[in-house]
């Protein structure tokens, strides 16, 4: 299998290749909803309404919007360099390694043993495909509309979208705050389980279920069609 481009790996590219997929398996034409996190919440929210269809939601868990976030920008292009530098040296890519173990102050609750994991599966992946796709995320902007029709997910006290961001993001881009979810806890991750308090799991967990039946109800019911013949 041929490496990926940069070209593959920008968000509107990935976000349409969950459109192919949906085809793939037959599954584009019925009613559903695309849910992403973070870096796919961007993902998604870069499709047009044009190939999503009337009947296909969207609903982004605290996703990964830089434009509006200097300090988010900022650790991303340090996490660019690192991961450039470390598609070079075996001592970079250990380190590496080490700094995503530390990402505690992203996932608060989270436990060490998720965070290792999610840390070895960073690493595990070719470094270079990770720096395009951090530049890609960098380099994404969003459309006047981009946010419109969107839930939109947040965590508390998330450092990547700071309540003064959500704001400017709904205003700037065509968000509509009845469709903004705010969770309790969980950072960046408001989904995954906490270790010390499972309560917040559970809470956080039934929440976007209910978001998502509630997108999924209305994308199964559409839009009501005139029954006159003119």
């Amino acid at each position: 299998m041929d490496a990926a481009t940069a070209d593959q790996l920008r968000p509107k590219a990935l976000g349409s290749a969950i459109l192919y997929w949906l085809s793939l398996i037959g599954l584009r034409d019925l009613p559903g909803a695309i849910v992403g996190h973070s870096m796919s919440g961007l993902a998604i929210a870069t499709l047009a309404p044009a190939q999503l269809g009337a009947r296909m939601a969207r609903v982004a868990i605290t996703p990964a919007f830089m434009e509006v976030v200097p300090w988010a920008r900022f650790l991303m292009r340090m996490g660019w360099s690192l991961l450039l530098v470390a598609g070079r040296s075996k001592l970079a890519r250990a380190i590496v390694g080490r700094l995503l173990r530390l990402q505690a102050f992203t996932a608060p609750g989270v436990s060490r043993e998720d965070r290792l994991m999610m840390a070895r599966n960073v690493v595990a992946a070719p470094m270079r495909m990770l720096a395009m796709l951090a530049n890609a995320i960098l380099t994404a902007k969003l459309q006047p509309t981009s946010l419109r029709g969107i839930e939109l997910v947040f965590g508390d006290k998330d450092p990547m979208q700071p309540k003064k961001a959500q704001a400017r993001l709904v205003a700037e881009f065509g968000g509509d705050r009845d469709r903004v979810h705010q969770m309790g806890s969980g950072g960046h991750f408001p989904h995954m389980p906490f270790r010390d308090h499972p309560e917040w799991t559970a809470r956080n967990q039934d929440e976007l279920v209910r978001i998502i039946g509630s997108v999924l109800l209305s994308s199964t019911e559409g839009g009501v069609a005139s029954t006159l013949a003119i």
